[in-house]
């Protein structure tokens, strides 16, 4: 994603996690839009390769990851491997294959 328009002056966003780790970055840096816009704005080519391209998930991801805890704006997971629960190999075939698009 690229930034069309960059507010003028740039100013300063930082979000701090609360474990210390902080990112400082200019406005407008961080965007969320829609997927039917985005896939619009795609060539011919980069469609073509999003409609034949495939996502494979984690097998049970709300169980896998129930230990991790989320930052204030919800855009980051707290906690890493040591935190995740295991599944048994019996359990693999919860894996979701599933359209990009």
């Amino acid at each position: 994603m690229r930034c069309v328009e960059a507010p003028s002056p740039p100013r300063e966003c930082e979000a701090d996690y609360g474990d210390g780790a902080t990112l400082s970055c200019a406005a407008g840096s961080t965007a969320f839009c829609s997927g039917a816009v985005a896939f619009e704005l795609l060539t011919e080519q980069e469609q073509d390769t999003a409609l034949r391209t495939t996502v494979v998930y984690a097998a049970h991801p709300f169980k896998r990851f129930a230990g991790c805890g989320m930052t204030r704006d919800g855009l980051r997971c707290v906690g890493g491997v040591e935190v995740e629960c295991t599944i048994g190999d019996n359990e693999r075939s919860g894996q979701l294959r599933l359209p990009l698009v």
